[in-house]
């Protein structure tokens, strides 16, 4: 939870932390990637899309530089295939139910509404 439990959307994130978004701008490093928290727990996220597996495998690759100083992660080739055969200009969100159902019900912890407990 955030200090304060406020109302928060976060945009503009690093590309090493959204490899999958759409870059601002060409020589930018920032992505139309966004959060959005309510009452400090992250709810909803989204960005737009980016398409070009070329860019996507350079981003993965400089990302995979900086973890693997950290953990080990592989880049998945078959997604990067599955895009290259087809993929129009999309945008992609996620939504949290289990996260809304938490603030609704007003509960301590997001475990008490989990469909898939840990």
């Amino acid at each position: 939870l955030l200090p304060g439990k406020t109302n928060l959307i976060i945009r503009d994130f690093p590309e090493m932390l959204a490899p999958f978004a759409k870059k601002k701008e060409v020589n930018s490093n920032l992505t139309h990637h966004f959060k959005f928290y309510l009452n400090g727990l992250w709810v909803f996220h989204g960005c737009e899309d980016e398409n070009n597996v070329d860019k996507i495998r350079e981003t993965l690759k400089r990302q995979l530089e900086f973890w693997i100083q950290h953990k080990y992660r592989n880049i998945d080739e078959d997604y990067l295939q599955l895009i290259s055969l087809w993929c129009p200009p999309s945008f992609s969100w996620g939504f949290g139910l289990e996260r809304l159902l938490k603030y609704i019900l007003k509960l301590e912890n997001v475990n008490e509404v989990s469909f898939f407990r840990v």
